[in-house]
């Protein structure tokens, strides 16, 4: 994975924002909706007529069970559980307070990611913005990867949230494994890394 001198993780969101706007993406796909806030950043900082896909488990999918919170900073299947125990109780509240017109760009997938068959769901090399944050076990994000690459466009650029992340360590690890063969880009002192493909890759060779 080489690294690329970059803004912090508090700054996230600038840097989803900034390459969606580099690059005019205008077909986004999310893995992991969660609470909905990137997905509204995501329609938020692309053109009026771009749309964006989000998919998660349905919110009803389970019981909430008020998940112990004292570990959550400290193990990633403890953080897991409680993000999930989260969502399950208020659902994707950050989109539901989107404006309407903000609202009608989005489409949201309610399943387990690791089901979605690419092909029958029309979804194959549909999207220009990937971005990967749905479960953080390896073969959760192996399969989402997987996935990604059936569904980008010959010119996009996939996101990975929380490489290097203290408590998510086999998003590391995969992607440490994954970068043996590709190109794969970490933003210094953030927990983003991302790849370009297709002719978006002339920009990483840009002097200067």
């Amino acid at each position: 994975v080489e690294r690329s001198r970059g803004l912090g993780d508090v700054y996230k969101r600038q840097i989803l924002a900034s390459l969606i706007k580099l690059l005019d993406c205008r077909h986004l796909f999310e893995f992991g909706t969660f609470m909905g806030a990137t997905t509204l950043l995501l329609a938020e900082n692309s053109t009026a007529d771009a749309r964006v896909s989000t998919i998660d488990i349905p919110a009803d999918s389970g019981e909430a069970e008020g998940v112990d919170s004292s570990r959550i900073l400290e193990d990633g299947d403890s953080n897991d559980d409680y993000l999930r125990d989260q969502f399950l109780q208020q659902g994707a509240r950050c989109m539901a307070r989107a404006e309407p017109h903000t609202r009608a760009k989005v489409k949201q997938y309610l399943q387990d990611s690791t089901t979605l068959d690419v092909q029958a769901q029309n979804l194959s090399n549909q999207f220009d913005f990937i971005f990967i944050d749905g479960g953080h076990d390896f073969e959760t994000v192996s399969k989402d990867t997987e996935n990604a690459y059936k569904m980008a466009q010959d010119n996009a650029v996939i996101v990975w949230h929380d490489f290097e992340s203290t408590i998510h360590a086999d998003v590391t690890h995969f992607l440490k494994q994954h970068s043996h063969d590709r190109r794969i880009v970490h933003v210094e002192h953030s927990m983003l890394a991302f790849e370009l493909l297709g002719r978006h890759r002339e920009l990483l060779d840009i002097p200067g």
